[in-house]
């Protein structure tokens, strides 16, 4: 949330909570801790979408997670990238109902995959497409 709020510090340390979804940098293989960083990444990406396009790659894999609410904030993430190579998986997710609780604002909310599916791919519409 810090770093939504404050480009200085996303600057500074938005790599770090990127790394924690790397393989070949700090992967966090605790579901929840996953959770987390998914959530960050998602509150990073809507404030600033250009910050790490790259990314793209490693949310990827947590559209298809077993876990609909890693799905449903994988999806959350990387909508604001606009990744083209995630264009087709978010698709695939538009009925997808399953539901988990999504923090927002100050309010923890029920959603659904499939809704934040849709959600991300709406930015296919406002975007140009990173790739």
């Amino acid at each position: 949330e810090i770093m939504a709020c404050s480009s200085a510090l996303a600057s500074e340390y938005g790599h770090i909570l990127v790394s924690y979804l790397d393989p070949t940098g700090n992967f966090l293989e605790h579901e929840i801790l996953q959770q987390g960083v998914l959530w960050g990444l998602g509150r990073l990406f809507h404030t600033y979408p250009e910050y790490n396009p790259d990314c793209a790659r490693l949310i990827i894999p947590f559209l298809s997670a077993p876990d609909p609410a890693l799905r449903g904030l994988a999806a959350l993430a990387i909508g604001p990238l606009a990744a083209e190579t995630a264009r087709k998986p978010l698709a695939a997710m538009v009925d997808d109902v399953a539901e988990f609780y999504l923090y927002t604002e100050t309010f923890l909310n029920r959603s659904t995959v499939g809704r934040l599916a849709l959600q991300a791919l709406d930015f296919f519409k406002k975007e140009t497409s990173i790739a």
